[in-house]
């Protein structure tokens, strides 16, 4: 008799270490919207940018096992409508795993139940198994990876030999399976899970990297690739969406038996990529990561263990989620190595997007489930169930009241450093701690001139490499002006150094931008200084000149494209024929007599200077002179 070993899989789980997040367009996002005290997008410093992968970020540390070329997989197709019996036979052995499910189109008359049963050697039969069908997986409604999905069933693990019986109650459906070859590479992965090794040494910046130490044992944590497990990328449809952030992480199962050997495991990873993309024309892998009973940790989704990738793992919440699925059915508890492990990437998300693992999140329901319509916002915990936003079994009862022992591992594995902070902004950020306070999302770069910014309790840090990296008091008279210049993408560009006070105005302080400085004091408020006019006030000594400090922003709406800007003491005016000179005084009102630059005198020419006995101011229709006996006198050319 032919033994079988059979696993529907709802969910793969996937572990990585910390990384950073970012946001690229791709396919549209829908449903998982954080509501409840977490940063949800720019909305200020660096809107608007796209968040890469810094080079120097810390990711979690991959295995050190080598890549291994994409196995050749055989994949079969066999129809199967109402009232037949499909059969396929099934030639697994110790040396390969197959893949098995059903699919049919949603648009036609759809199965409401999908059976499959095992025909022993002498062709007896035993009983009819149910296949669940998916529920709440898939891609976000509405999304351009939903345009192109199908439905169908889990995928069934079939880890040894057996002939196979399927059969539908309705409609029509295609039986899709995929068998692929355990290698040698596969048996040395095994191999190097049962030594204990395989995590590669942290890199140079995992030191000053909670994610990357981030588990519930307080040691690294490593992960699979997608090319250490034989992924053939070619069989990957579009590139998933990105978000801004994941607010939770979703816990899924297989739904299936336990009973598959270490080696069989990346065998069954690669038939899921092919039933997910080949089958049900996802993008790629639905689940973000994978893990098997005995706690290895598998990259799922490509994307990049830094990213927010969305996946397609709980339809309508997808978006902002992190899916992490263990294979194996867990009706009762789960291995403890497998609860470890979810532990370790509960602590690596809770570190990597800066929540507390056992608190709650309100999602947004993107749709995709009957469990919860469209728009209704749901209550959470940030560790939970499929079952809990899809009508599913998922994770099975056993594993699912074991959930409250992941989110206290987690929260006992997070180091409490809050985002990575690489590169140039992580090394200001080691020097200036108690100015900047903890890092409060994630670093983002692809901005302006490629710079990046990171946003922390007290305030923002922006670099560029011709700027380096400069901090901004959050909500500070400086940084509110330089908002209203469109921060970096504006006239003022990057900050060029601290912000420092002004010795002869008490109170004042000012810094340094690319294009300018910005002044600003509790009179005046944050006033931008530049292009000609902000050089011309440097020059005539800062606060120290009788001009004193800026109390209006450059206005460049004047005639003939003439400049102004206002200060304490006086103005200054601007053309790109007379230059930049200041007006104060007796001298100054005499001029705005005549309606300023409107009238016959036109722009200054010069700055005040001493003629004879009388101070002297030169314009382009005449001069204004001014004595203590005499008063301001208009003399026109």
């Amino acid at each position: 008799m032919f033994r079988q070993v059979l696993a529907p899989i709802a969910a793969i789980a996937l572990v990585t270490a910390p990384v950073t997040a970012h946001a690229a367009p791709g396919l549209g996002s829908a449903g998982s919207q954080e509501e409840t005290g977490q940063h949800s997008g720019d909305s200020g410093l660096g809107e608007g940018t796209n968040l890469t992968d810094p080079a120097s970020t810390a990711a979690p540390q991959e295995s050190d096992a080598p890549a291994q070329a994409p196995t050749d997989a055989s994949d079969g197709s066999v129809p199967v409508a109402a009232a037949q019996t499909a059969e396929v036979s099934i030639d697994a052995a110790a040396d390969a795993v197959t893949v098995l499910g059903v699919t049919w189109d949603s648009s036609g008359t759809v199965p409401t139940t999908v059976e499959y049963r095992v025909l022993d050697e002498d062709g007896s039969a035993g009983a009819w198994v149910e296949i669940e069908a998916l529920a709440g997986e898939g891609p976000d409604p509405g999304t351009a990876e939903a345009g192109g999905a199908r439905t169908g069933t889990e995928p069934v693990i079939v880890a040894e030999s057996a002939d196979i019986e399927v059969r539908i109650d309705r409609g029509d459906a295609d039986v899709q399976t995929t068998t692929t070859s355990v290698t040698a590479a596969d048996e040395d992965l095994a191999a190097q899970a049962d030594s204990g090794a395989g995590a590669a040494a942290p890199t140079p910046s995992a030191p000053t990297t909670a994610a990357s130490r981030a588990n519930a044992a307080n040691a690294p944590l490593s992960y699979t690739t997608r090319a250490q497990w034989g992924a053939d990328e070619s069989l990957k449809k579009c590139e998933p969406d990105t978000t801004s952030a994941n607010r939770a992480m979703v816990v899924h199962h297989t739904a299936g038996a336990t009973s598959y050997t270490k080696a069989q495991v990346p065998g069954i990873l690669r038939g899921i990529l092919s039933y997910h993309t080949q089958s049900l024309g996802w993008c790629d892998v639905g689940y973000n990561m994978l893990v098997d009973r005995y706690g290895t940790v598998y990259e799922g989704r490509a994307g990049g263990p830094t990213k927010a990738i969305v996946g397609a793992h709980a339809s309508g919440f997808n978006t902002g989620t992190f899916g992490v699925s263990v294979m194996g059915t867990y009706s009762a508890a789960a291995p403890a190595a497998a609860v470890d492990a979810l532990g370790r990437v509960g602590s690596w998300q809770a570190d990597l997007w800066n929540y507390d693992p056992t608190a709650n999140v309100t999602l947004t329901s993107g749709g995709g489930t009957s469990k919860h319509t469209e728009g209704k916002k749901v209550s959470l915990p940030r560790v939970f169930g499929h079952r809990d936003t899809s009508a599913t079994e998922c994770p099975g009862a056993g594993l699912y009241g074991q959930l409250s022992q992941v989110r206290s591992k987690a929260k006992a594995g997070r180091t409490g450093t809050g985002f990575p902070v690489p590169g140039e902004i992580g090394k200001f950020y080691e020097k200036n701690t108690s100015k900047t306070g903890k890092p409060i999302i994630a670093q983002r770069c692809g901005m302006t001139d490629d710079g990046c910014f990171q946003r922390f309790e007290k305030g923002s840090v922006h670099w560029s490499k011709a700027s380096g990296a400069h901090f901004t008091k959050a909500n500070s008279g400086v940084q509110n002006a330089w908002k209203r210049y469109s921060y970096e993408r504006g006239r003022l560009g990057y900050p060029t150094g601290e912000e420092f006070a002004l010795k002869d105005a008490a109170g004042a302080v000012a810094q340094h931008f690319q294009g300018g400085t910005v002044v600003w004091s509790s009179a005046t408020a944050g006033r931008p200084l530049v292009g000609a006019v902000g050089r011309k006030w440097k020059a005539l000594g800062w606060e120290r000149s009788q001009l004193r400090l800026p109390r209006t922003d450059e206005k460049c709406t004047l005639t003939r494209g003439g400049c102004y800007q206002q200060f304490q003491g006086g103005s200054i005016h601007w053309t790109a024929k007379t230059g930049a000179h200041e007006t104060r005084g007796a001298i100054q009102r005499a001029w705005g007599t005549q309606k300023w630059e409107n009238g016959r005198l036109g722009y200054p020419t010069t700055d005040e200077f001493k003629s004879g006995s009388t101070i002297r101011q030169n314009f382009e229709g005449g001069y204004i002179t001014w004595s203590s006996t005499d008063g301001a006198t208009i003399r026109y050319s």
